[in-house]
């Protein structure tokens, strides 16, 4: 018994690793990380990371200007993600490869950690492996680190990726036996610094066996974002999908 539990507290550490970075393993690494800054561009042009890209994560909606009208009572905007083609010329500019280590950070506003955990999942779905998001945010690093912050632009390098689509986070339809849940409430994962709460508070919330089929429903694609990267990268509850409509 004894032996489990050393197992499971591993596991989850590695989960847990496997999802969020804090400010000094992001120092340690940030030679060698592809950082992104998801704010808008007033904030990052007053201070961000430094070598920091920023990112509009709407380049990976889809754009409705370019569909007719008939298709748009079809669709719900919502939860629409841009086409796998504009994904990846997306990723392109940014200089996003399979093999790049991308750490995601926002600048402690709910709007960003929204926007942080839709660019993990697309990430995710465009089959990069190595994304993590920074545990705290810009504030976690800004104080202890201030050599690290700049306020000149980061100069972004072309990538040649071709993504995999990883259809299996994503469904349109919900099946008899699939669990499906609702977006849960950011301060319910929040702590004060604006790091998330623990494994332990986070699995009371989502008390799921491993091979449970997962469908995350919410109001939009950033909620159902930021619910299903805890479950499928913190959680490790692999069979999580997010609903698109």
């Amino acid at each position: 018994m004894k032996l489990l539990f050393i197992f499971f507290m591993v596991l989850a550490t590695t989960f847990a690793d496997d999802a969020f970075i804090d400010a000094g393993e992001l120092k340690k690494n940030l030679k060698n990380s592809i950082v992104i800054d998801v704010c808008n561009g007033s904030f990052y042009k007053k201070g961000h990371i430094d070598g920091s890209i920023n990112v509009d994560v709407k380049s990976f909606l889809y754009n409705q200007s370019m569909i007719s009208d008939i298709d748009k009572i079809n669709r719900k905007s919502r939860f629409d993600i841009a086409t796998d083609k504009t994904i990846e010329k997306e990723l392109q500019l940014i200089g996003i490869d399979k093999n790049s280590k991308v750490v995601i950070y926002n600048h402690n506003t709910k709007d960003g950690i929204y926007k942080s955990a839709f660019l993990a999942f697309i990430l995710t779905y465009s089959g990069v492996d190595d994304v993590k998001i920074l545990d705290g945010g810009y504030l976690s690093l800004v104080f202890e680190n201030k050599e690290l912050i700049s306020k000149i632009d980061a100069i972004n390098l072309f990538s040649n990726i071709k993504i995999e689509p990883q259809t299996s986070i994503i469904t349109k339809d919900i099946k008899d036996h699939q669990k499906v849940i609702k977006a849960v409430e950011l301060e319910k994962i929040l702590k004060s610094d604006y790091t998330i709460v623990d494994r332990v508070t986070l699995k009371k919330m989502f008390d799921y066996k491993m091979d449970d089929e997962i469908v995350v429903d919410a109001n939009d694609i950033y909620e159902a974002s930021l619910t299903w990267y805890l479950l499928y990268k913190n959680l490790g509850y692999k069979k999580s999908k997010i609903l698109v409509k």
